[in-house]
């Protein structure tokens, strides 16, 4: 019997490129010091897929900002790249939260009631978990060095 084909991040250039093609999508990279060009690897966004270079840990990446999903690639017949869309938003549950930090990171959220940021957010090496409004937990302007946790959306 045949394995399935193994689908993560496409973290070239070329796989990249390939999978646009296969989603019948425009290809096109981008790069340089402004905000909107932060995102690194392979994502979609606007209905086209982009390629901007970076660290692998970077192109691999699930933290995004929203409307953009990270390009997957699967090995296709014949030699071909097969891609898909994933799409992530903050997550909004402790459970989503802890999967993420688990899946993601390589530890368990931690829960901090009381904190001014709610939702799910990484700050240095550990991620945390404050129940907030849906609003509260999907806010992207978080102070200092905390960052927006994400999650897959299925």
């Amino acid at each position: 019997s045949e394995s399935a084909p193994v689908v993560r991040p496409c973290i070239s250039l070329s796989t990249c490129r390939l999978a646009s093609q296969s989603l019948g999508l425009a290809f096109s990279t981008v790069g340089g010091g402004d905000a909107a060009n932060q995102t690194k690897g392979c994502f979609g966004e606007g209905g086209g897929v982009y390629w901007n270079d970076g660290e692998v840990y970077e192109e691999a990446s699930m933290d995004l900002p929203p409307g953009r999903s990270r390009v997957h690639c699967a090995d296709g017949p014949g030699g071909t790249v097969v891609g898909s869309l994933v799409v992530v938003a903050p997550c909004l549950t402790a459970e989503s939260c802890e999967e993420a930090a688990g899946t993601r990171y390589s530890f368990s959220a931690v829960t901090a009631n009381g904190t001014q940021t709610k939702g799910c957010f990484r700050k240095n090496d550990a991620v945390y978990w404050s129940p907030g409004t849906d609003d509260e937990m999907s806010d992207e302007d978080l102070p200092g060095v905390r960052r927006r946790v994400y999650c897959r959306e299925d």
